[in-house]
């Protein structure tokens, strides 16, 4: 093989991962400023999580989670920061894990997220969301359309987030550690 031919193919290889990739990390503006599908399934905290009856509290964060994901793993506890500081407040945060129900038993266990997680072994709502990466989040306005779509995270998207949340239960934004959050935007691997 000569090497125009070898280097041909290489960035053909690319050329086919980068256009993977970047299907993968759009977001799914399809869903934003319309209603958000039902949610009603079991959370890791044993309660059953319906979407309706959530919205009528206030804004709901769902964050897509892949559990055999690093950039998760990374992720999780800024996710964690962002419930934690909106505990006390009107606004729901519920995780949507894409494993089995071993793999999520396990998961579940050695990262002990306090918001709910929910099992999405079928993948019911992954597919339902349009979720191709993770992690993925969107916030359901009390009105329950999507009103914003974030794939993957960062520092900016996070403090986004938080100013977004604060927004609609119009309260000053709460101060979150995200020091050590990503600069640019991190994604991790397909759901």
């Amino acid at each position: 093989m000569n090497k125009t031919a070898g280097l041909a193919g290489l960035v053909g290889s690319m050329a086919v991962f980068a256009i993977t990739l970047g299907s993968a990390i759009q977001p799914q503006d399809s869903l934003l400023g319309r209603r958000a599908p039902s949610i009603v399934a079991t959370g890791s905290d044993g309660k059953e999580f319906k979407l309706e009856e959530a919205l009528k509290k206030g804004p709901v964060f769902v964050y897509f989670i892949s559990t055999n994901c690093p950039v998760n793993d990374e992720a999780n506890k800024y996710y964690e920061r962002i419930h934690q500081a909106f505990k006390s407040k009107a606004v729901s945060v519920i995780g949507i894990a894409s494993d089995d129900l071993v793999g999520f038993s396990k998961w579940n266990q050695s990262h002990k997220l306090t918001f709910p997680v929910i099992c999405d072994a079928d993948y019911e709502h992954i597919e339902t969301y349009k979720v191709k990466s993770s992690p993925t989040s969107l916030l359901i306005g009390p009105d329950g359309r999507v009103s914003r779509v974030w794939v993957g995270y960062s520092e900016s998207s996070l403090k986004e987030t938080v100013g977004v949340i604060a927004s609609y239960l119009r309260v000053d934004p709460p101060s979150v550690d995200f020091q050590g959050a990503p600069k640019s935007i991190a994604v991790g691997c397909a759901i």
